[in-house]
């Protein structure tokens, strides 16, 4: 089941759209992923075509919940059928996984009660000697070392995220690891579970990055597809975070970073780092920190370890060589 926030981004729509219309239609919010799926094209005729929403809600299950199967459906706009609108089924469905992909992804309920942890909350913030030991050494190693031992630490294969890397490189897609990735790049000692990018999606950079992910069999991270499904550059564009995977690779590509802001704000605030015959650019300590203070709390005490390590980490010097 989907909470609020997930149901928003898979919608595409306010929250509060989403009550207010449920309760004119007299309707139980569905809050699975084919309910989303059903809001979210009631949502594309209501707010993106004017459609009052009980006509916008019979023509979602016209073409949803019928079940009609051609690629294309031309919906009656007019008595007399001189306006009509074409829906796109297909390409409908490949925006709607993306979005609950997302969704999945990124809408973190926040615990309920008051946060076990402050930043300030002592004891459970302090590092051992060893932890730290271990941070300085990680620190001191050549940017190169520090950048393959980030990569090397994701999980997943077909391709490794080393791999991934290289491939847009090559193909002169314009990136930057930021998140956990960057993270471990800068010596943080925890193990990013996932690839974390910020691309630049400008005409040429998103088709390049659509044409990589569809030979690498690409698909939304834990939402159905169809058969056949392909990206293209208005699908990647049309979420701030795409949530995917490749082979067993997860795979996160932002467009923006909350509180950092485009492309071109992050690579401004990163840093190059070599990989083979690449120049890899990697967010910088106080931009991640802004994007970790920006992101959706994890546990208490883990969150506020996280961003107070990174802190230090950007307070002291390591000797980096």
């Amino acid at each position: 089941m989907l909470s609020d926030a997930a149901l928003a981004l898979a919608i595409g729509c306010e929250i509060k759209w989403l009550y207010n219309s449920a309760r004119r239609l007299d309707k139980p919010i569905d809050r699975s992923p084919e309910g989303a799926v059903w809001w979210r094209m009631v949502h594309h005729f209501a707010v993106g075509l004017g459609v009052p929403v009980a006509e916008a809600a019979a023509a979602a299950d016209a073409v949803l919940v019928r079940g009609m199967q051609p690629a294309r459906v031309r919906l009656r706009a007019t008595k007399d059928e001189s306006v009509s609108v074409v829906v796109d089924l297909a390409r409908f469905h490949d925006g709607a996984a993306i979005a609950l992909a997302t969704a999945q992804c990124s809408a973190i309920p926040r615990p309920r009660g008051r946060p076990r942890t402050r930043p300030d909350a002592g004891h459970v913030l302090q590092f051992t000697v060893d932890e730290m030991s271990n941070v300085s050494r990680l620190r001191s190693l050549p940017p190169t070392a520090r950048l393959d031992r980030a990569l090397e630490a994701i999980p997943g294969a077909g391709p490794t995220a080393k791999d991934f890397v290289q491939h847009l490189g090559e193909a002169g897609v314009a990136f930057a690891l930021i998140g956990g990735v960057a993270a471990a790049y800068h010596g943080a000692p925890w193990r990013p579970m996932s690839l974390e990018l910020c691309v630049d999606l400008s005409s040429r950079h998103a088709a390049t990055l659509a044409r990589i992910l569809n030979d690498l069999g690409a698909l939304p991270r834990g939402a159905a597809t169809r058969t056949g499904f392909l990206f293209d550059a208005a699908l990647l564009r049309s979420q701030n975070l795409v949530a995917l995977s490749v082979g067993s690779l997860e795979v996160n590509v932002f467009v923006a970073l909350a509180d950092v802001g485009d492309y071109q704000r992050v690579a401004a605030a990163s840093e190059p780092a070599e990989l083979g015959r690449l120049v890899v650019r990697i967010l910088g300590l106080g931009a991640l920190i802004l994007g970790e203070m920006a992101a959706p709390p994890r546990d208490g005490s883990e969150y506020a370890r996280r961003v107070v390590l990174l802190g230090t980490l950007k307070g002291m010097d390591f000797g980096t060589r």
